[in-house]
């Protein structure tokens, strides 16, 4: 088990819009998309109601709000390297997401599969402060 911290990001000018009292537009998920874990947490804290959604795409990547269309919901370690993306406080408290691998028995005995799984734990364990947002990870 794993777990992926997410937080709200802009473009540094869609951002400098919020403090200047702007009401945020959402980059939010297509109706197909709404059994993702994120796009059910974004629609039920700033979707439901009269704000405004510029975009809607059934795959949010950071490219919209680097292009200053809203605010996007993200994991950090997506986030992190991207100069293009600042974070955005919007007094909401962000949801993180279990990552689990499941295997059963018998195929987690084929050596294929089993260096698979083993290769994934190691990057999840690795990489466990980048997941979480830690700043200090490098």
């Amino acid at each position: 088990m794993a777990t992926i911290a997410f937080g709200l990001y802009a473009s540094p000018a869609y951002r400098d819009k919020l403090t200047h009292g702007e009401e945020p537009d959402f980059i939010g998920y297509d109706r197909d998309s709404e059994f993702i874990f994120e796009a059910s947490w974004l629609k039920r804290q700033f979707l439901c109601g009269a704000v405004h959604v510029p975009h809607q795409q059934s795959n949010v990547s950071g490219r919209g709000c680097a292009c200053g269309y809203g605010v996007a919901l993200l994991p950090k370690f997506v986030a992190s390297d991207d100069s293009g993306l600042v974070p955005v406080k919007l007094e909401k408290q962000l949801p993180d997401r279990e990552v689990w691998l499941l295997i059963s028995r018998a195929p987690s005995k084929i050596p294929l599969i089993r260096a698979v799984a083993d290769f994934l734990i190691e990057i999840f364990r690795r990489e466990r402060q980048v997941l979480i947002g830690n700043e200090d990870a490098v």
